[in-house]
């Protein structure tokens, strides 16, 4: 009798075990799934333009250049880029935009000219590179110069070239090309060689980057 009650609760124990985790349902696994595609955003023309800068941006004494402000198609954009970057995009569809443009010719020491694209692309692969292939517009002329990549955007760079092309008098042209998903904002300041004003040419950076990361997140 004694090893009867002493071979029950060695029973019950093993019972339970037993119990414990044959009634336990298998884990079941979960078969990943493919990535979602990376978040774009399709604004209308419309909120293009309150992107791009306007003439209480640039400040006074500029005035509207006509022949660079409006839509921007794909046609306009090849024309304005570097044949590297104008094949890339000739295979591109969907590709849309504004421009604007401003110059400044009251003396040639006050000489400027202001100018920027904000641009659609249909993807985000696109749009980057679209950055990178950018500075290939200026890299062959006198004094062309990568710059530090401003902290703008998800992804930015900067470069400098000086140029003669308007005729005797040598120019400083200043590109800032920044991306905030497939949305592209360029920035071109021209001026008499030497006279850029950098902390100009950063305010207009960042005014558009304010502008684009509201945008992005709206139309998203």
């Amino acid at each position: 009798m004694t090893l009867r009650r002493a071979a029950i609760p060695l029973v019950m124990a093993l019972a339970l075990a037993a119990c414990s985790t044959s009634n336990i349902p298998p884990t079941p696994t979960k078969t990943p799934g493919p990535e979602p595609p990376p978040a774009v955003a399709y604004p209308s023309l419309e909120a293009l333009e309150a992107v791009a800068l306007n003439p209480v941006d640039v400040g006074p004494g500029y005035e509207i250049d006509p022949d660079f402000t409006g839509p921007l198609t794909a046609e306009l954009l090849s024309s304005g880029s570097s044949p590297q970057t104008g094949e890339f995009l000739g295979g591109l569809e969907n590709l849309y935009g504004y421009q604007s443009a401003f110059i400044r010719t009251r003396s040639v020491e006050d000489l400027a000219a202001v100018r920027d694209w904000v641009v659609v692309f249909r993807t985000s692969t696109d749009a980057s590179r679209f950055v990178a292939l950018h500075p290939t517009i200026t890299q062959n002329e006198q004094g062309f110069q990568m710059l530090p990549a401003p902290a703008l955007g998800e992804e930015s760079a900067a470069f400098v070239a000086t140029t003669t092309e308007s005729g005797a008098v040598p120019l400083d042209r200043h590109d800032v090309v920044l991306r905030r998903k497939n949305v592209v904002a360029v920035l071109f300041v021209v001026t008499a060689a030497g006279l850029a004003d950098e902390g100009e040419i950063e305010r207009y950076a960042q005014t558009l980057d304010a502008r684009l990361a509201e945008l992005v997140e709206a139309a998203s």
